[in-house]
């Protein structure tokens, strides 16, 4: 195995100070920016711009993709390996919770924190500077190495739609957007919107209103009671975090515990909280009556979908889960957000067609959002078993290959997967307060990297 680590050493600092300045720019999707060039905003447009000067800087031949994307390229041949990386990155949120300022990268205890140094701005330029190290040391190559950013990754993913409309897929790639050792297997991915209706009537329930965070367990629900019966509505309010009065209104408050979508199980819903409280309260209007019915029987306390007949285990892929996001009633109408995500053993109009079914018996309107087909490459393929004996030559130790919830930009290729950067017991925050990363791991990531580009594009 080539030694990489004295580069790597070498080249510590800048890419640090690399990755400080990709950190300062909050490359939020803002479409109220959005222009010629920056179809995603003046913000993500100012990130790519950095990007293509770091890479330049470096010696890569790149090419800006009219905003929506952009590449950086080194080596030679006809083929070329990709990395498919991004630029954008998701809102703070609350601001109040972090303890360092999210768009100024600091340096503490070995590690980086800000907005973005996980996800996914670290491990771009780790990746980077790898495929730099490679032309520092004369390899030879026999197919070229081209770095692929994306500005909607977080969002729409139209960044490559646009990209590959004009650009032809790798040979082979991967998204340094994911875990170590190699992620494989992304769960299916199913958005799912479900409307209530029924008539305003003016009592009871006056609005149910969470916090609008998509891809996130509901952990924030504000309920309105307009009534003449406050002691009623108190004596049910068991779990409550909070309880204001008014005149002839009570307003409950539920707290939960915030926690990504695909990993329901590790939060709190604040949605469950109030159902258990009020799912036998007697509601006269019959739309809240369907939505708390459809909630009690098919989704409280339950991760993984087994009460609506979705709940599939598969060997290698693990199991589905269910996550309620959003809710919401006012003037007689309601919807609520799911997220739905699915190994290999369940096929998308199984699950469409079980939610039309569930539409009829509660009496809502369905309509499928958002939707991401699965990845799954066999363990037998090229690109794994390259990937496997890079990660042992660096680590030392056999590679896993693991399913994850998560989407990463490998869904995109033909043949490609999500390659680290986060190595297993680490708790890098990405999409949270305080998002983080060891400087260590990183530099092994990096050196991880060194050795699977070698594998894949050089002789």
């Amino acid at each position: 195995m080539i030694k990489y680590t004295k580069k790597i050493q070498e080249y510590k600092q800048c890419m640090l100070n690399d990755i400080a300045y990709l950190v300062e720019v909050p490359s939020i999707r803002d479409l109220s920016t959005k222009g010629l060039g920056s179809p995603f905003g003046e913000n993500i447009k100012i990130a790519f711009h950095r990007f293509l000067e770091i890479a330049n800087k470096l010696g890569f031949t790149c090419e800006n993709d009219e905003g929506y994307a952009a590449h950086a390229e080194i080596g030679e041949g006809e083929e070329y390996v990709g990395v498919l990386a991004h630029l954008d990155v998701v809102d703070v949120q609350n601001i109040e919770e972090w303890e360092t300022e999210p768009f100024s990268m600091i340096v503490k205890n070995n590690k980086i924190f800000g907005r973005g140094v996980n996800d996914d701005k670290g491990p771009l330029i780790a990746a980077l500077y790898a495929a730099k190290i490679l032309k520092d040391m004369k390899v030879k190559w026999k197919r070229k190495v081209r770095v692929i950013v994306g500005g909607a990754e977080e969002t729409t993913w139209e960044c490559m739609e646009h990209y590959f409309k004009k650009h032809s897929q790798p040979a082979l790639g991967f998204s340094p957007d994911g875990n170590f050792p190699i992620v494989n297997g992304e769960k299916g991915i199913l958005g799912i919107k479900v409307s209530f209706k029924g008539e305003d009537t003016g009592e009871e329930i006056c609005s149910i209103e969470s916090r609008n965070k998509v891809n996130y367990v509901c952990d924030d629900l504000r309920v309105i009671f307009k009534t003449k019966n406050i002691d009623n509505i108190l004596s049910y309010s068991k779990n409550a975090h909070e309880i204001l009065l008014g005149d002839d209104e009570v307003t409950l408050i539920y707290k939960g515990k915030t926690s990504l979508s695909r990993n329901p199980q590790r939060g709190k819903n604040a949605m469950f909280l109030f159902v258990r409280d009020f799912y036998d309260f007697g509601f006269k209007e019959k739309g809240i009556v369907n939505m708390m019915n459809f909630i009690k029987d098919c989704l409280l306390d339950d991760f993984y979908g087994e009460k609506i007949g979705l709940y599939r285990e598969d060997k290698e892929m693990g199991k589905s889960s269910i996550c309620p996001m959003t809710i919401k009633w006012k003037n007689g109408k309601g919807e609520m957000s799911l997220d739905y995500r699915y190994p290999k053993n369940i096929e998308p109009t199984e699950i469409k067609n079980r939610f039309y079914e569930l539409a009829k018996e509660y009496k809502f309107n369905v309509d499928f959002e958002r939707e991401k087909k699965l990845l799954y490459v066999s363990n037998d393929s090229e690109l794994i078993m390259a990937l496997k004996e890079a990660y042992k030559r660096v680590m030392n130790e056999e590679a896993d290959t693991i399913t994850k919830g998560g989407a990463s930009y490998a869904r995109v290729l033909k043949n490609g997967v999500a390659f680290g950067a986060t190595f297993e017991g680490e708790e890098p925050n990405p999409h949270m307060p305080n998002e983080n990363m060891s400087i260590d791991s990183l530099m092994k990531a990096t050196e991880i990297y060194c050795e699977a580009l070698y594998m894949l594009a050089c002789k």
